[in-house]
């Protein structure tokens, strides 16, 4: 059988994809660029090409996520007026931001000594500081901390959430302390937190 020819942005693209269900299904601890290399019917050194180690694959994984978690906040302060939508959208990033899945690898990664986040000149997390101070001015630090808590926050339950939850000794939950949040962020940002979603969100992480 012939071998199916890739230009380097898909093989790149498609490595990525193999990476992110490895992960899904047996954890970041599992992936090796051999197993990779299995799954997609190519040579080990033809990973390497792409990606010198399962950690800098990871590593690569990790900072499409804080991209794609960038661009649908930047999208949600762009395109929902509504305040309520702009809630339901908002509670759809922390979603993403805490999901355990995505917690585990970024803990392997910070564990590994490796800055998983998209380079700092690509000045991220500026934009949608900006993106927030279009229609409303803000005061700059009091914004600067409340993103601030709100990305800690959801990182830190995506990673140990559940861990610390069964040690206070009640049932509060991932969704409950997620909505928690969305109030604090709606009173900061002066938007109706009592409209808040009360149901879990339906969207589906596509990190891992």
């Amino acid at each position: 059988m012939k071998r199916k020819r890739r230009s380097p942005e898909e093989a790149k693209a498609e490595i990525l994809s193999v990476a992110e269900q490895l992960i899904l299904e047996d954890g970041p601890n599992a992936l090796t660029l051999k197993k990779i290399a299995k799954t997609m019917k190519l040579s080990h050194p033809a990973i390497l090409h792409h990606f010198g180690s399962a950690e800098q694959l990871m590593t690569a994984l990790q900072q499409k996520m804080s991209r794609s978690i960038r661009e649908d906040f930047i999208d949600v302060l762009s395109t929902a007026q509504n305040p309520t939508d702009r809630l339901r959208f908002i509670d759809q990033v922390l979603a993403k931001l805490s999901d355990p899945r995505n917690g585990r690898t970024l803990a392997f990664l910070l564990a590994s000594g490796v800055d998983p986040f998209p380079n700092d000149e690509e000045k991220g997390l500026e934009h949608v500081l900006s993106n927030l101070n279009q229609n409303q001015q803000y005061n700059t630090q009091e914004l600067q901390n409340t993103i601030l808590l709100a990305v800690l926050c959801m990182y830190a339950e995506g990673m140990m959430g559940e861990l610390i939850r069964k040690r206070l000794g009640h049932n509060l939950n991932s969704v409950q302390f997620r909505h928690w949040m969305l109030e604090l962020l709606g009173k900061n940002l002066q938007l109706p937190a009592s409209q808040a979603p009360k149901e879990p969100s339906n969207i589906k992480p596509t990190t891992p």
